[in-house]
């Protein structure tokens, strides 16, 4: 799988072609003009932004594992779940790249938990929606 490097760093991309042409973090640090170690944790935080974007822009499952589950909620679970999703997709935003808008097309991943997000928001919405008085109470 091609990967996209523009979301390295300069100094992570130079590190990451390097290591890739098999050379040691000592070669490649005199290379540079820097540590081993400094060469090491530049890889090191290569390989963990390529793999965070390879997890954001895996696809979503197959249709069979997306059916609908019983799952009951009080309103304050949901408010928590509202919170984590808040926090799942500003961290995802902020994974996905350093100069993601918020107008820019998500990565699958962060397109399902932003509809999760809607959905649970507008759920938590209609808890809150006044109920009209049923007739047959009366």
């Amino acid at each position: 799988m091609e990967q996209d490097l523009t979301i390295l760093t300069e100094r992570q991309r130079q590190v990451y072609l390097l290591r890739a042409q098999k050379l040691t973090f000592a070669a490649i640090g005199t290379q540079l003009g820097v540590s081993a170690a400094a060469a090491g944790s530049a890889y090191r935080a290569a390989c963990r932004r390529l793999r965070t974007q390879a997890i954001l822009l895996e696809t979503p499952p197959a249709e069979e594992k997306s059916q609908p589950v019983a799952f009951p909620l009080n309103r304050s679970e949901l408010e928590a779940v509202v919170s984590a999703l808040l926090l799942l997709q500003r961290d995802m935003r902020r994974r996905a790249g350093t100069g993601m808008r918020l107008r820019d097309p998500l990565p699958p991943k962060a397109a399902r938990v932003a509809d999760l997000l809607h959905r649970a928001q507008t759920a938590l919405a209609q808890a809150d929606a006044p109920r009209p008085a049923r007739k047959d109470m009366e």
